[in-house]
């Protein structure tokens, strides 16, 4: 079958996935077989209501300030300040009858345009990378040949998708990468087994990977420059969604779902 796929493709009978690569849905096997580090969580802190008579205040509170107190922070065994470009984190009891989820989302915006004009719907996410090799992360600009989007400028990472490969890789999801546009600007390169950047021999990233949070920090001094050669600020956008799950036990009145 792959043999098949493969003459299709050069013979122009079939489509390839990026421009200027051999690739295809079918391929199982990433060559550049990253060895994949253990999970590791970043916080251990409870989000939810510890008895089912809080739920209805709990469910009108918000985590804004402890959001925002996350973006700037000192990292486990690491040297200076840490930049939280992207976080989820994701919380459920079925006994609380509780589910909260958290997202960090940073943008890349333009020094003349004002905070209050960003409208960072249509700038997130907008390349995932499902059948990418790891390896090529930092240098190819893989072009996807199935859709017509451009890259709008307020993105800094992709999301590299592991669940297309071996089942080894089913230990994470996926995770968050810089764009290649942004590694080379800044002449980093990527570490595969530590999925780390590296710049003068020294790790500027950091990811903390488990079953309910994702975070990537880059070190403060590697976001200033790319800032200063940009000319432009980060915008950080933070979300925070709270839900109530299942059958409420009785005399509990039910609250709304809250998004802030």
């Amino acid at each position: 079958m792959y043999e098949l796929y493969g003459w299709s493709l050069l013979n122009g009978n079939l489509g390839n996935e990026y421009v200027g690569t051999f690739r295809t849905p079918l391929v199982r096997i990433d060559p550049s077989f990253p060895i994949v580090p253990q999970k590791r969580n970043l916080f251990t802190i409870f989000l939810l209501p510890q008895r089912n008579e809080d739920l209805a205040n709990w469910i009108k509170a918000n985590l804004s300030e402890w959001q925002a107190g996350q973006i700037v922070k000192k990292l486990p065994d690491r040297d200076g300040d840490w930049i939280l470009l992207y976080g989820t984190c994701h919380q459920m009891m079925s006994e609380k009858h509780a589910d909260i989820y958290l997202k960090w989302n940073a943008l890349l915006i333009q020094k003349d345009i004002s905070p209050d004009k960003v409208d960072p719907e249509y700038v997130e996410f907008p390349r995932e990378y499902n059948h990418a090799f790891l390896g090529e992360l930092s240098w190819r600009e893989l072009i996807d040949t199935q859709t017509d989007f451009t890259e709008d400028n307020a993105s800094i990472l992709v999301k590299y998708c592991f669940s297309e490969w071996t089942t080894k890789r089913f230990k994470y999801k996926n995770l968050v990468c810089l764009s290649s546009e942004i590694c080379q600007m800044l002449e980093l390169t990527f570490d595969i087994d530590r999925l780390a950047y590296i710049f003068a021999n020294e790790e500027v990233s950091a990811s903390f990977i488990c079953d309910d949070s994702t975070f990537f920090f880059l070190r403060k001094d590697i976001v200033d420059k790319l800032l200063k050669m940009k000319k432009s600020y980060l915008y950080i956008q933070m979300e925070e969604h709270r839900s109530i799950t299942g059958k409420l036990p009785p005399n509990i009145e039910e609250p709304e779902m809250c998004y802030n």
